[in-house]
């Protein structure tokens, strides 16, 4: 450590770590009035300005000299100054994350749930992150749920027909990325198979002729010695009419909660008589 008048030289560079603060709080506090500390080192100390700023606030002037890219040279006086004389800009904020893309038609086409997939994907994300879902069909009742979770999405139609759904998390909104056991199953649009190659279908939130296509499309996808099951607030006439064109055999159930359930099976496999009784 050098001495020149009213400037105190302190080359940090060949001081052991755990001694650098200490060497400069303990120069800095012993400097008269107007004398000033010329500070050396070999990478930017600008941590070192915030703890002047925080411990010293108008008792001090901060001034660069030399800025890198090798050596950082800053001189600090000490006395009473209405500014520091230097503020940090604000950092750049950090590029987001790369989306995270779930693509879950090929689940669909083996008859297979994407709920898992879907539910572990979200759970997964980093802060800033989104999520781009590829499927058959627009997954409208996810929509709400991811909404409920802080999500606003943006949805398109590719060429092949199949959709492309970005999603995002507005803000720092909280989410709880449970499993699919749920009273309103969260992947409810994209198939919830309770036994494998089963589909269901909850379509409660959805309005005409929403429910009429999910099941179709879904239908697509059933394979011999499996059941659709889609859950509705109509009984879905125009449905029984396309099932019967189809060669689908199907039973339709009123529930306690005056909704219905339909049950859909390739016609070949049973004899049973298709109908829409209640409980």
């Amino acid at each position: 450590m050098k001495t020149t008048e009213a400037e105190q030289i302190i080359d940090v560079r060949n001081i052991p770590p755990r001694q650098k603060h200490p060497t400069i709080f303990n120069t800095w506090t012993a400097l008269p009035e107007g004398d000033a500390v010329l500070l050396v080192n070999d990478h930017d100390p600008i941590p070192l300005y915030y703890q002047f700023a925080a411990e010293y606030q108008g008792r001090f002037q901060w001034e660069y000299l030399e800025r890198g890219p090798e050596t950082w040279r800053v001189r600090i006086r000490k006395g009473a100054f209405a500014s520091p004389g230097f503020v940090p800009g604000k950092a750049a904020p950090p590029d987001p994350p790369e989306p995270l893309q779930l693509d879950v038609r090929p689940v669909l086409e083996r008859g297979d749930s994407p709920c898992a997939s879907i539910d572990g994907a979200v759970a997964k994300l980093k802060p800033g992150q989104g999520l781009v879902l590829l499927a058959p069909f627009e997954p409208r009742p996810l929509f709400a749920k991811l909404g409920r979770d802080g999500f606003t999405h943006v949805s398109r139609q590719m060429e092949d027909g199949s959709w492309r759904i970005e999603f995002q998390r507005s803000g720092d909104a909280a989410s709880d990325h449970g499993s699919c056991a749920h009273e309103s199953p969260p992947c409810s649009s994209v198939g919830d198979a309770s036994r494998e190659g089963d589909i269901h279908i909850d379509a409660r939130d959805l309005e005409p002729p929403e429910p009429l296509i999910r099941t179709l499309e879904a239908m697509a996808h059933l394979k011999k010695g499996h059941r659709l099951t889609m859950r509705s607030n109509r009984k879905p006439m125009h449905l029984f009419t396309q099932l019967d064109e189809r060669g689908f055999a199907y039973d339709c159930t009123e529930q306690s909660d005056h909704s219905f359930l339909t049950e859909i099976w390739h016609a070949d496999e049973s004899t049973a008589s298709s109908n829409c009784g209640n409980h």
